[in-house]
Order: structure tokens, then sequence, then C-alpha cells
């Protein structure tokens, strides 16, 4: 069993021949990640593409009424019993500064105004106002965690841990070379492990100097 979360979804190359013998082309993973930036090569990693299920929009944003990727989750973990759900955002992320600039068009406001409530939710912990890169940085890696515990307390992850399904959901943050940063991150493998965790990666977010 991985002993880090960054062991659980980047298996080291170490670990890739054990896994590829045992590939037998099944979705294990469901990814959400950003429109601004291309997912890494997690195959690299340990993971061949046929195991990961993506879905794609700007800001990594998990929303209820986002139908697209609401059926995405639900088909990855009903039907394809994945064995993780991860939100990756990325620093430098460009969809972060249009959710914090007001000259923005309207759509993207719009489509983004979830981000721009986090900044204002958690103004002390970001620090400072504007859109500096320090305050977006620490903007991007909340979002993703945020995002993650929003569908740890969903219907779809819900209903799988009733049922004892396996399944690890995670909130995940890239720095500019893609590589996952071990901190500030979140995960949870039950209903408890949510609020607990949640307090941890907030934490780790407002003592951490993210670059």
């Amino acid at each position: 069993m991985p002993d880090t979360l960054t062991d659980q979804i980047l298996p080291s190359s170490e670990s890739a021949a054990d896994k590829s013998e045992a590939n037998d082309g099944r979705l294990r993973h469901f990814v959400i990640s950003c429109s601004d930036r291309a997912l890494p090569d997690l195959a690299a990693h340990g993971f061949s593409r046929e195991e990961i299920l993506s879905h794609v929009n700007l800001g990594n944003l998990a929303l209820a009424g986002d139908l697209n990727c609401a059926s995405a989750m639900q088909f990855a973990v009903d039907v394809c019993e994945v064995e993780s759900l991860s939100v990756i955002g990325h620093l430098g992320c460009r969809a972060i500064g249009a959710a914090m600039n007001r000259r923005s068009a309207m759509l993207l406001r719009q489509w983004l105004s979830p981000i721009a409530g986090l900044a204002a939710k958690y103004s002390d912990m970001l620090g400072v106002s504007g859109d500096s890169q320090t305050v977006l940085d620490r903007l991007s890696a909340l979002n993703a965690i945020e995002q993650a515990a929003r569908l740890c307390r969903g219907l779809a992850v819900s209903s799988a841990w009733q049922r004892r399904q396996k399944l690890t959901v995670n909130g995940l943050i890239l720095d500019r070379n893609g590589c996952v940063l071990p901190q500030p991150t979140f995960s949870a493998a039950a209903v408890d492990d949510i609020d607990p965790n949640f307090r941890q990666a907030l934490e780790n977010i407002s003592h951490r100097i993210i670059a």
C-alpha cells in the first residue's frame, strides 16, 4: 500500500513494471484538470493512459450543476468503479487570474465565479487583496482542495462509501514543471476523513509559501 498521497496517484517507476503485467485496460482513476494546462503524462509515473478517465474544464471545477462533469464522474464511480477521483490544479493558472480580473468577459466571470467566491471566503488566508502571483497560486491550491472536498460530499462519492466501495478522493496541485507538490494536498477515503484532512490542507496552504 502506498505510503504517501503522491505515491498513491503517481507510483514510482519501480512499481510500473509490476503494474504493466496486471494492467487489464480497466479505468482506475478519474481526473478533473484545467483547460489551461495539459494533463501531465502520468504513464511516466506508472499509470497507462488506459487507466485514466479525464474531464477537463476551465479552472478544474467540480460543480453540481455541471451535468457534463457530474455524469462523467457518476460513470467513473458507478460503472467503471474507479479507485480514485482527483482534482488537479496547477500553479500559474490563468483561469485563476481571469476569475480575479474584473475586466474578464462576462461569460468567463460567470463560469469562474465559484473561484472568486473562494477568494472572498478565504480572504484572510490569502493574505492580501489583488492579483499578486503568490495570492493566485494560493488560490489555485485552495480551489483544488475545495473542489475535491465538494466531491466527497456529493451523491456519487457518498453513495459509493455507503456501499463500502473502495474510493479515494484527492485534491492535488502541480508546480510549474508539472510535478505534484507534496503539500498542500487533500485526500479522503471515508466520510470521517473529510473535515480533519480539509482543515489540515487549509493549514498547509496558510503556512506554506507556494512557489
